[in-house]
């Protein structure tokens, strides 16, 4: 799912494997990927972390990693922002940024993300993942993929 974005499926030049190209879809200056599915933090203090691999064939621009916090008491405003900004290069570079819930019954927002765009402005991503620190190590959290399951 995209805001703003346009999003493609392209061959990875490299490896020949689909790659999902975010392009900006409009005047506007700001476009995102973001992951479809709501996920519920169960409890305070449990790890989530997302990656992926970006690259991008307008160097220049910035691209940013997001974990968005929202209670249920107001969803309009995140009650806390994790992110981490960079300038992907064409070569693949993989990046992730790593949080933990600051309260029970939140909703996790995971997106990828970039500001200040002109046109023709594009990053491409390859292996995005949500996962979360279990007592068995890191796990995938299917829910943020619109896997309705819930995310324990």
């Amino acid at each position: 799912m995209g805001a703003g974005a346009k999003l493609t499926l392209v061959r990875d030049p490299v490896e020949g494997r689909p790659v999902i190209r975010v392009a900006l879809a409009h005047n506007g200056s700001n476009f995102s990927f973001d992951a479809v599915g709501d996920v519920l933090a169960v409890q305070v203090g449990l790890r989530y972390r997302i990656g992926a691999w970006l690259r991008t064939d307008t160097p220049g621009m910035t691209v940013c990693l997001r974990i968005k916090e929202i209670s249920p008491k107001d969803p309009l405003t995140p009650v806390r922002t994790t992110e981490t900004c960079m300038s992907p290069t064409t070569t693949w570079r993989h990046f992730r940024i790593l949080r933990r819930t600051i309260a029970r019954d939140d909703k996790l927002v995971f997106s990828i993300y970039s500001y200040n765009a002109v046109k023709g402005d594009n990053f491409e991503i390859k292996r995005f993942t949500v996962m979360r620190k279990t007592r068995d190590g890191w796990k995938r959290v299917d829910a943020a993929f619109g896997n309705k399951q819930p995310a324990t």
